[in-house]
């Protein structure tokens, strides 16, 4: 993480001639999920020889064939990962605009959704998942 800060800083002088357009915001957020996500792999492996293989299989081995059975296994991981990922391209202007919605949301909504994000946190726990990377160490 410390690397890649230094990097992008001395990269920002070149970053900042780049316009500011949706496609790019869009690309360098999936550029930073990627980074992200396979420098997850080296705190996650317990050792550099697996770290090694997992990152060769990341990008090697995909199997389009097993999508459909890990999405109705893993259904409301998949949703939430999704709708996760859509609120990154939520834009200010739309942000703050739902944020004030939300405010003067009647009270019933709100332990309604309430309600669901405890639901959702009962799925999570009691689902068979990898416990949480940072418990390892």
């Amino acid at each position: 993480h410390g690397l890649a800060l230094v990097v992008h800083k001395s990269l920002l002088p070149q970053l900042r001639r780049i316009p500011d357009v949706w496609f790019v915001r869009a690309l360098s957020t999936l550029l930073t999920i990627t980074f992200i996500t396979v420098n997850w792999v080296l705190f996650r492996a317990p050792d550099l020889s697996t770290a090694g293989e997992l990152l060769g299989q990341m990008f090697t081995s995909f199997h389009p064939e097993v999508i459909s059975s890990f999405v109705s296994v893993r259904f409301t991981w998949v949703m939430m990962t999704l709708l996760s990922t859509l609120l990154l391209f939520v834009s200010e202007r739309a942000y703050n605009r739902m944020t004030a919605s939300f405010v003067l949301t009647p009270w019933l909504v709100k332990l309604l959704l309430f309600t669901a994000v405890l639901l959702l946190a009962v799925e999570f726990h009691t689902s068979n998942i990898t416990p949480f990377l940072y418990y390892k160490f």
